[in-house]
């Protein structure tokens, strides 16, 4: 959800500031837990992040939206097979894909990891993700699909666009809130569809026991016609882990744990 809005003459080192102090003081000086930015890489936000004391960790955690590494990325390296290996490094949860992705890139492009190489990888790649403070987000869509909402508002003189913008977001909560209402679905349409494919695939999953007293199990996932899949993962129901590395991710089982519960009867 949106919490607040800002009206700056310009994005500068100086208002940026100004925001990240406001946004502090007015709407998570109470919060207990730790506040993780997502932003693109624009120098005066990690200037910001790096220099104001509230907004620095371990207070705060900063990270790069994954579509606009790749894009900076992509205006150096054009080829789309080094496209596709930049967004498979920073968007996969397992280390063997990783290190997988960045041989492939190494033997392609050496230039092109030493490039992304020069960027802190625990504020763009999912493995990295220490505390897995960025809950699995890997862009900033949810702020721009806002600003598309909003755009008719840019052009509008200052009372107008306070109107328009309040106005719209109204509209927008109302919207959603007859859309949660109407909801007869035991979690929201979109991860309730999310969770239904997991559970498809759970099926297909071998499951068994490591350690009942420990709840650790291994699960062996389809082998496929491609010879792809047949790779083993290790579920811990009690810590809510599984070596896919999703599970503690999202916060929302993957179909390894999913495995899991069906064999226990839940």
């Amino acid at each position: 959800m949106p919490v607040a809005y800002a009206l700056v003459d310009e994005e500068t080192v100086h208002s940026w500031c100004w925001f990240f102090q406001n946004l502090r003081e007015y709407i998570t000086r109470d919060c207990n837990s730790r506040i993780c930015v997502l932003s693109d890489r624009h120098a005066r936000i990690i200037n910001v992040m790096e220099n104001l004391v509230d907004w620095r960790e371990p207070n705060a955690y900063h990270r790069y939206c994954l579509r606009y590494v790749r894009s900076n990325f992509s205006g150096r390296f054009k080829t789309k097979s080094l496209r596709k290996l930049c967004w498979m490094i920073g968007s996969t949860s397992q280390r063997r894909k990783y290190v997988w992705a960045v041989r492939e890139m190494r033997m392609l492009n050496l230039d092109a990891w030493n490039y992304l190489i020069d960027i802190d990888k625990s504020k763009w790649t999912i493995v990295h993700d220490h505390g897995n403070r960025r809950w699995g987000n890997l862009t900033t869509n949810i702020s721009e699909s806002m600003n598309n909402v909003l755009r008719e508002a840019r052009p509008l003189p200052v009372r107008a666009l306070i109107h328009y913008t309040f106005t719209k977001d109204v509209s927008e909560y109302a919207r959603h809130t007859q859309m949660a209402q109407s909801c007869n679905t035991p979690l929201p349409p979109r991860i309730w569809s999310r969770f239904n494919k997991l559970h498809s695939v759970a099926k297909q999953h071998e499951v068994s026991v490591y350690d009942v007293r420990e709840g650790r199990y291994a699960v062996v996932s389809k082998e496929e016609t491609n010879d792809d899949g047949g790779n083993e993962y290790t579920v811990e129901y009690r810590r809510r882990r599984c070596s896919c590395g999703k599970w503690q991710i999202l916060r929302f089982p993957c179909s390894h744990a999913i495995a899991v519960c069906a064999w226990r009867g839940e």
